[in-house]
């Protein structure tokens, strides 16, 4: 599985920008913000971005810990694992602004007026 997220970051951005409206169209999401943020949700580069993030920078020790400290696994993600890896997400939310605008471009440019 994780090597199919890695085959889709193969592939060009500006290829899949008529596919992404042809869904939008299909969703009835145009005109509105939903394009602007749900794919953005869930996109390979950021999969993988915090997977090795999450991977390197968290040890097992810690998230032991917190499973010593009676913490369910919600609980160690919550308040373990996230404050840890804030700076990797907000490099993640960083590098989505700017597909967001590309995003807004491909959406509002291609969209009929009347």
């Amino acid at each position: 599985m994780f090597f199919l997220i890695l085959a889709t970051l193969m592939i060009p951005r500006f290829v899949n920008i008529f596919p992404f409206y042809v869904n939008m169209v299909k969703l009835r999401w145009i005109n509105t913000y939903l394009p602007l943020f749900v794919p953005q949700m869930a996109n390979a580069s950021g999969i993988y971005l915090m997977n090795e993030y999450i991977e390197r920078l968290v040890p097992n020790d810690l998230i032991n810990a917190g499973q010593i400290d009676w913490l369910n696994h919600f609980q160690v993600l919550l308040w373990v694992v996230f404050p840890s890896v804030q700076p990797g997400y907000r490099h993640y939310r960083y590098r989505g602004r700017h597909q967001q605008l590309e995003r807004i471009h491909a959406v509002t440019a291609c969209t009929p007026q009347g």
